[in-house]
């Protein structure tokens, strides 16, 4: 594979994915690869693992961001198929359940909140006027326009909402018994600091049952910041991410709370191994205030 950008700065110019689709009646879809942003000029070898081949056609997307302002290209050459096992190359290229750009769809990514008007719920920003927020801004993953969720409250009432969107149900990362560490990363923005809105990270554990039928119990609390203690402006994307540990199934929640204004969100991964707070200050319980330069 060749990305090779032409431009001094590099960005966030695009992406390729490779999907594979089933000869099904279902028409199963599923990534198996995906880069994104400047790669560097040159050829490198990339490598996709497949499951199962069986009744299998493989797609090659690319995308670009129209409004980037530079000029690039991306390349692919020399495709083989291979039988035998796999490692993903290179090891970023590997999409987890969960990860999410929301350039597309939402990735399985649901929202729970069920029992308000559709205008009180988290919603798929898309280019169309009717879609977008009252507040523009462009994705963080392209700085494009849509391919990111959000909510944006507006109650003349000043009744708060609780606003929730769930991850599917994903599995621990292996471990050899005390639960290991994982990591949920992710970029915000906030659509104004004058409103106590607030944003949480929740985690949900399975107690009993599988799929559709899991029980959890009672959420903790990851994650948790009001849009006033950000630091940042406006509209201007943050990153952050919080550690947990997991020995059973369980998904993960963001919730809103807010009377007016919303937050954003793009570019949710997840990654195996122990991870810090960040911002600091949105430790749950925790009184720090020192803002560090994770603002892009």
């Amino acid at each position: 594979m060749d990305q090779g950008v032409v431009g001094s700065s590099g960005g966030r110019l695009g992406g390729l994915r490779v999907w594979t689709e089933r000869d099904s009646p279902q028409r199963e879809r599923q990534l198996i690869w995906r880069l994104v942003n400047a790669q560097g000029a040159g050829w490198r070898l990339a490598r996709a693992p497949i499951l199962n081949a069986d009744g299998v056609q493989l797609e090659l997307e690319g995308s670009w961001a129209a409004g980037a302002g530079r000029h690039g290209v991306i390349a692919v050459d020399d495709i083989v198929l291979l039988d035998g096992d796999c490692a993903p190359a290179p090891p970023q290229s590997r999409p987890a359940a969960g990860d999410c750009d929301f350039t597309h769809d939402a990735c399985g990514w649901s929202n729970s909140t069920t029992d308000e008007p559709r205008q009180q719920r988290w919603r798929l920003a898309a280019p169309l006027a009717a879609q977008a927020p009252r507040i523009l801004l462009t994705d963080h993953t392209f700085r494009d326009a849509g391919g990111y969720i959000y909510f944006d409250l507006f109650s003349p009432q000043d009744r708060r909402e609780q606003l929730r969107m769930v991850s599917p149900l994903l599995e621990p990362p292996a471990t050899g018994g005390g639960g290991a560490g994982a990591c949920v990363a992710f970029w915000l923005a906030h659509l104004s600091p004058s409103e106590p809105t607030q944003l949480r990270v929740l985690l949900e554990v399975v107690t009993s049952g599988v799929g559709d039928d899991a029980q959890f119990g009672e959420p903790t609390v990851l994650w948790s910041v009001r849009a006033s203690e950000t630091g940042a402006r406006r509209l201007t994307w943050l990153y952050g991410q919080a550690g947990f540990r997991a020995t059973q199934s369980y998904r993960i929640t963001f919730e809103g709370d807010a009377s007016k204004y919303g937050f954003a969100l793009d570019d949710i991964t997840f990654t195996s191994g122990d991870c810090e707070v960040r911002p600091s200050n949105a430790a749950p319980n925790e009184g720090a205030r020192e803002q560090r330069s994770l603002i892009r």
